[in-house]
């Protein structure tokens, strides 16, 4: 039941980012900004699938923030996710 329950915030928290895309309720985003915003959906999904598929075959043991910080892979998303967000605040 908590994988079901986590995969499912995962998910949605995605989907409110995605709301928060198309609303871009403060206009600090231009038009080119919100289309790379975009680009970071995937790589969150991405990322939340893999964290789950990690602990559902038993790969982490420990808090998944520790692990995150020590993963090679997640490090590469949230060094993607951080250039997306610097690259659309740019434009």
């Amino acid at each position: 039941m908590v994988n079901s329950l986590g995969i499912s915030s995962g998910i949605t928290s995605c989907l409110v980012f995605a709301l928060f895309i198309s609303t871009n309720p403060y206009g600090y985003y231009s038009d080119a900004g919100e289309m790379i915003l975009w680009f970071i959906i995937p790589a969150v999904l991405y990322w939340v699938s893999y964290i789950w598929i990690l602990s559902e075959r038993s790969y982490i043991d420990e808090d998944p923030i520790k692990f995150a910080i020590r993963d090679r892979t997640s490090l590469k998303i949230l060094l993607t996710v951080f250039v997306l967000f610097i690259l659309a605040g740019s434009l």
